[in-house]
């Protein structure tokens, strides 16, 4: 595992969510005597990151149920030197959870929520 990375997943989780409200600050306030072509500040779709193994950064749109191996699928599947263990960066904090067994049995399969991060590591040989 690269410590590195792994420590980013886990500041960047705890930046994005702020750990109460799961979404980051979008709120901008407009005085009615304020023209309406004024900047204002739209709500961030909610996203998922996926980081570690791929050579980029992966963010695919949070929809309401979606899972971790859904989340894995819509972001291009596993590449052939992923480990099959995972870990879900929720909040800073960060829970191991094993691709297979998410896969067999539908109750490990984790509900995702916006800005959950999920870091794969590469598998050691």
């Amino acid at each position: 595992m690269k410590p590195i990375i792994f420590c980013l997943a886990v500041i960047l989780s705890t930046v994005l969510t702020g750990c109460s409200t799961n979404k980051p600050d979008s709120v901008a306030v407009i005085a009615p005597e304020q023209k309406l072509n004024a900047d204002v500040r739209q709500e961030p779709e909610p996203k998922i990151f996926l980081i570690g193994l791929k050579t980029q950064q992966v963010e695919i749109s949070y929809t309401k149920g979606l899972t971790f191996t859904g989340a894995i699928t819509r972001a291009g599947g596993i590449v052939e030197f992923a480990s099959q263990s995972f870990y879900l960066v929720r909040c800073g904090k960060p829970t191991k959870v094993s691709f297979d067994d998410a896969l067999q049995d539908k109750a490990k399969d984790i509900s995702l929520e916006p800005w959950d991060i999920i870091y794969l590591p590469r598998r050691k040989f």
